[in-house]
């Protein structure tokens, strides 16, 4: 089982509103510490988030899968807000974070925790294989509190990340100016959290069909009368060889049978020659025999053609028993 690692990535500018998201990384990482769901694990936050950070955190993990959780502001043109050297506002453009996130491949889901982030969520979900979700136009930060926090506790509990985020939608409607939309996308290739696993099964699979597909093609080759005929070829020349030009070979087979070179090479000479033959008489015969009908598949014309010479056939008879039927009655009334 891939384990799945949450990673905080906050950014709050001082010439930005304070969204408090200490607060939302300590609820958050209250849920994780009273549930013993070992598959996810949470990160150290990333408070105060600069490029850098980012690109620090992210390429330090390695061999887990990543879901990310930007929090802070989003800008009305669609940017994330980061910090700069000053602790200022630094804006990451929808488009070039989305493809700087695609690069990493075990990004499998990013939540935008901040307001305007409906093009960064339609950026990233075109980059990742995962899921993305994020709030069409303002969100309060108690109501985004509120939807993470019940987003992670259902994921804990081992809900998908689109039936989590059902639940925390209508969580995060509970309260006072609740008036925000959420927005949730899913790449066609993401089956949920068990994706990853069904990949690694479905290339267990392929390296076995592949190790199968070599040990029936190397049967098939030894089983071919090709290569006995090549074996007799080159026990022929070897064994003529041997007579022509004695020497270290001959001498070798010759205390192996006893001083019988001639008769050794000339035996096993008939022995390939009679299995050739035995092979070729079965390859024949193999070829002859009738195909199971049972497994026989007809192309689509050769069943059209079938299925029209049934039916006519099948008229054909109906409209003869009606004739007959229509004969009889007939010398009923006109005896």
């Amino acid at each position: 089982m891939d384990t799945i690692k949450i990673v905080y990535i906050a950014a709050n500018p001082k010439d930005t509103n304070d969204v408090d998201t200490e607060r939302e990384y300590k609820e958050i990482n209250e849920i994780f510490k009273k549930n013993n769901n070992k598959r996810f694990s949470l990160n150290n936050p990333v408070f105060g988030a600069t490029q850098k950070d980012i690109a620090d955190t992210l390429t330090s993990i390695k061999n887990e899968k990543i879901v990310i959780h930007f929090s802070g502001h989003g800008s009305q043109i669609g940017d994330f807000l980061l910090e700069n050297k000053n602790e200022t506002s630094l804006q990451a453009g929808a488009k070039e974070l989305s493809q700087y996130l695609g690069s990493f491949k075990n990004i499998i889901g990013v939540v935008y925790s901040n307001c305007y982030s409906e093009d960064l969520v339609q950026n990233t979900i075109n980059q990742i294989n995962g899921f993305c979700i994020g709030y069409e136009e303002t969100v309060n930060k108690d109501s985004a509190k509120n939807f993470a926090y019940q987003f992670y506790l259902s994921l804990l509990n081992n809900e998908q990340p689109k039936e989590a985020f059902e639940k925390a939608k209508k969580f995060s409607k509970i309260g006072k100016n609740a008036n925000h939309t959420l927005i949730y996308k899913q790449s066609e290739k993401f089956a949920g959290f068990d994706n990853a696993r069904t990949q690694k099964n479905e290339q267990k699979i392929t390296e076995t069909d592949n190790k199968t597909s070599l040990k029936q093609q190397t049967e098939k080759i030894s089983k071919s009368p090709y290569t006995v005929v090549a074996i007799l070829i080159l026990e022929i020349v070897l064994g003529l060889w041997g007579e022509l030009m004695p020497g270290e070979f001959r001498q070798q087979i010759n205390e192996l049978t006893n001083g019988h070179y001639t008769l050794a090479w000339i035996l096993t000479g008939i022995i390939l020659l009679f299995m050739l033959i035995l092979m070729v008489l079965q390859e024949k015969k193999h070829k002859n025999k009738p195909e199971n009908l049972q497994n026989a598949t007809l192309s689509d014309s050769i069943r059209e053609k079938f299925i029209e010479k049934l039916e006519k056939t099948y008229k054909n008879r109906l409209k003869q028993k009606l004739d007959n039927r229509l004969e009889i009655n007939l010398e009923f009334i006109n005896p």
